[in-house]
C-alpha cells in the first residue's frame, strides 16, 4: 500500500495508466482516492488483507531518506548545485538579440552546454546559460560586467537552471 500526492492533475492522470504494471513481480493497481475517505480506506483495507494490519497501525518510517535513498539525494543535491554553478544570468541585452548572438559571446569563455533566451516582467531581455565547466561561470561572475556593442552587459549567479523541467525529469526513476 502507498500513497502518493501529485501536484497536478496531469500527474494522476499519468500514474494511472499504469495500473496493471508489474512492479517487482506484483501488478499494481493505481486508483484515485480522496483524502476524505480514509476511514473508508481503513475498512478496504480489512477486507482485502484481514491477515495483515492497516497502514495506521504500523510503525511510522523514518523521516529522513535512509541508505540507498539518502545516497541517491545526495547524488541528486550535487549535480543540481553543479548545474546552479555553471549556470550565469545575463542581463542587458538588445531586443533583437538572438540566440546565436549570445552563444558567440559565450563561446569567447567556454563551451556553451545550454541557453535560453526570455523577457523579465518588463519585457527586457535576458538570457541564462549553462556553461560546460564551472570555472567560464566563475569567471564571468567574478567580472560582472562586460562592453559588448557600447552596451553594458551583465553576468550574474542564475537564480534558475536553464531548463528546470528537463533536469527533474532526469531525477524520476521508476
Amino acid at each position: 500500500f502507498a500513497q502518493i500526492d501529485f501536484k497536478s492533475s496531469k500527474g494522476v492522470l499519468e500514474a494511472h495508466q499504469l495500473s496493471g504494471t508489474k512492479v517487482l513481480g506484483q501488478a499494481i493497481e493505481v486508483s484515485v482516492m480522496d483524502p476524505g475517505t480514509k476511514d473508508a480506506a481503513k475498512k478496504m483495507w480489512a477486507i482485502q488483507r484481514p491477515w495483515e494490519s492497516t497502514p495506521e497501525d504500523q510503525p511510522e518510517a523514518p523521516t529522513e531518506p535512509q541508505g540507498v535513498q539518502a545516497e541517491y539525494f545526495r547524488k541528486f543535491k550535487e549535480a543540481e548545485e553543479d548545474k546552479r554553478l555553471r549556470t550565469v544570468h545575463i542581463a542587458g541585452l538588445d531586443n533583437e538579440v538572438t540566440e546565436e548572438n549570445v552563444r558567440i559571446l559565450c563561446k569567447q569563455f567556454g563551451e556553451v552546454e545550454a541557453l535560453r533566451l526570455d523577457k523579465d516582467a518588463a519585457g527586457n531581455p535576458f538570457a541564462l546559460v549553462e556553461f560546460k565547466e564551472k570555472g567560464p561561470a566563475s569567471v564571468v561572475k567574478k567580472t560582472e560586467k562586460f562592453m559588448v556593442d557600447d552596451r553594458v552587459i551583465t553576468f550574474t549567479e542564475a537564480k534558475t537552471m536553464v531548463d528546470t523541467s528537463a533536469f527533474a525529469e532526469q531525477s524520476v526513476h521508476f
